[in-house]
């Protein structure tokens, strides 16, 4: 299985991003083999609200099935949904650390968005 993991660097010890579409970079982890590529999200921060679709567009093509992030909005949340990706909302953390949750099972499969589009990043109650 591939995860995606969306981080602030590019390396198993950096620390879990707060987005998911605009992360700097995304760590996609084969989670039987430990082995991991790094993905740089070339988009700029103010980008247009399209970033969503394009970086779940991006790690859908590279067979990842599921995503471990802090926050998530409802336009990335449809379309990983739509190509089969789950989600999971995870805590601080390293990817390492929050990738071994994910192993134990300690990690739950997000229901919904949870953040308001990119713009607003309110977090949902």
């Amino acid at each position: 299985m591939k995860v995606a993991i969306p981080s602030q660097g590019e390396n198993m010890k950096s620390k879990l991003d707060q987005r998911f579409a605009r992360a700097n970079c995304i760590i996609i982890v084969d989670t039987k083999t430990n082995e991991y590529q790094i993905v740089r999200n070339e988009q700029k921060p103010n980008a247009c609200h399209k970033i969503c679709i394009q970086t779940a567009t991006k790690i859908s093509r590279l067979g990842v099935t599921a995503v471990i992030t802090r926050n998530c909005g409802p336009k990335a949340f449809w379309e990983l949904g739509a190509v089969g990706i789950k989600i999971f909302y995870s805590a601080a953390g390293t990817v390492q650390e929050i990738l071994e949750k994910f192993k134990y099972g300690r990690l739950k499969e997000a229901a919904k968005a949870n953040v308001e589009c990119e713009r607003g990043f309110k977090l949902y109650n």
